[in-house]
């Protein structure tokens, strides 16, 4: 049986909601075609964009990993996809904040 566990961050962003949609879909497109997708393959999540003022965006990430070969019970596992997850944010927020 899948040992899964679940992973919430998120990061803000200064553009507006409509641009972080558009952006997200282009960034993970960019992250799948040149490879630098997430060290771990999650299940199944959810994004989330959230105008907060002008301008100004919360994009939140829930994501659940299940494995049959990991222990993402293991808190090392634990801080390397917290990591891993936190590194992509970081360089969604450069990528959209670069493109505007």
């Amino acid at each position: 049986m899948a040992e899964c566990a679940q992973f919430r961050q998120s990061v803000e962003v200064d553009v507006p909601a409509t641009v972080a949609d558009e952006e997200w879909t282009k960034f993970i497109f960019y992250s799948i075609y040149y490879g630098s997708r997430l060290e771990f393959e999650p299940d199944d999540g959810l994004v989330r964009l959230e105008s907060i003022g002008e301008g100004k965006t919360k994009v939140s990430v829930d994501l659940n990993v299940c494995s049959d070969y990991q222990d993402v019970g293991d808190p090392a596992e634990i801080a390397r996809i917290e990591k891993d997850l936190q590194l992509k944010l970081s360089l969604y927020k450069s990528f959209v904040e670069r493109r505007r």
